[in-house]
């Protein structure tokens, strides 16, 4: 079965391209006999053309948010006085100390160790959690997003951390961990931080160690909080949001979010929205209506040279559902996508 994706018809498929793809896909899927299964392309294949978009399924409506998040250096560790805008979007009726200002987040940290994690479409706050007592240290919240925050041993003047293995974010930001001038400690990392080492000039360095069952498994009330108003993730212009909350945390390189549209938009619960500003891309692609991951770069520097299509974005599998996302090379005029079978 064949979904085939009109272009301008002056923009024909020349025959050594067409045969140069179709040895490739069917070398490639000999290579892959002992592993068959359907290849399904839902609304979810999208070809980036140069000067233009061809896509299976696209929707419109979708509009970029309002400025209003700075974005700061990444490896930036600051702190503030809470403004009345932070306590708002909180939502909590606690006294703050003060803010602290990182990439893509904003953490209101109270006196009693009360905490709330704001980014541009979400927030999270603590539940009212004992901290954990951990070695030499103490954790006293740890969130979804791998944020860490404890209490030093008292003298600490530094503090160092590992991480346990597991996926991180293509092209991720890098880990940073800051002592903050009143002895609490702030780790962002790409996941589960496992162990921490402090030191001071007066005495050996002192270890806590990390361990995930002895720390609460639901720390955390998240919300979304979108900049449009409403708090639907499926109306237009939140998806977009969402694409935009996970850059501004993840992505080394800095954005405001002014500026960002929406290339193709998502329509149903699987799918990949596709979002630029300028050269700057976001492939951010949904399951279940919940943003599952995001790939980022600019146009033509990402994925990996497939015949006549430069593969920007590619996830699922054989057996379910297979997001595609990339761009045309010059001269192709026609693509024709054929589910594997036998």
């Amino acid at each position: 079965m064949n979904d085939v994706l009109p272009v301008p018809a002056h923009r024909e498929l020349p025959d050594d391209v067409r045969e140069r793809m179709r040895d490739r896909v069917m070398r490639g899927r000999r290579d892959r006999s002992s592993r068959r299964g359907p290849l399904l392309v839902a609304a979810a294949v999208v070809l980036l053309a140069a000067g233009g978009v061809v896509v299976a399924r696209s929707v419109g409506g979708e509009h970029p948010p309002a400025a209003g998040w700075t974005p700061v250096p990444a490896d930036s560790v600051t702190t503030e006085a809470t403004t009345d805008e932070d306590l708002a979007r909180c939502g909590v009726d606690w006294r703050p100390d003060y803010t602290v200002v990182m990439r893509g987040r904003r953490i209101v940290v109270s006196p009693v160790n009360e905490f709330c994690e704001l980014t541009y479409a979400s927030v999270r706050t603590s539940a009212k959690k004992d901290p954990v007592v951990v070695g030499d240290g103490v954790v006293l919240w740890q969130t979804p997003g791998h944020l860490t925050i404890g209490k030093a041993p008292a003298g600490s003047t530094s503090v160092k951390f590992s991480d346990t293995e597991g996926t991180v974010v293509a092209g991720a930001l890098d880990a940073v961990v800051a002592l903050l001038p009143d002895g609490r400690f702030v780790v962002r990392s790409g996941r589960e931080v496992d162990a921490l080492e402090f030191g001071s000039g007066g005495w050996a360095p002192r270890t806590m160690k990390v361990v995930k069952g002895d720390l609460p498994g639901d720390w955390s009330v998240v919300r979304w909080v979108f900049p449009s108003g409403v708090g639907d993730p499926g109306v237009p212009g939140n998806r977009m949001a969402a694409c935009l909350d996970r850059w501004m945390v993840d992505v080394p390189e800095p954005s405001d979010p002014a500026g960002w549209g929406v290339v193709v938009g998502v329509e149903g619960e699987v799918g990949v929205q596709v979002i630029r500003s300028g050269g700057r891309m976001a492939f951010c692609e949904f399951r279940g209506g919940e943003l599952v991951g995001v790939r980022v770069g600019r146009d033509g520097a990402l994925g990996v040279s497939e015949g006549a299509v430069d593969v920007m974005y590619r996830s699922g599998g054989v057996g379910g559902d297979v997001v595609l996302a990339g761009s045309l090379r010059a001269g192709v005029g026609k693509v024709v996508f054929t589910e594997g079978g036998v």
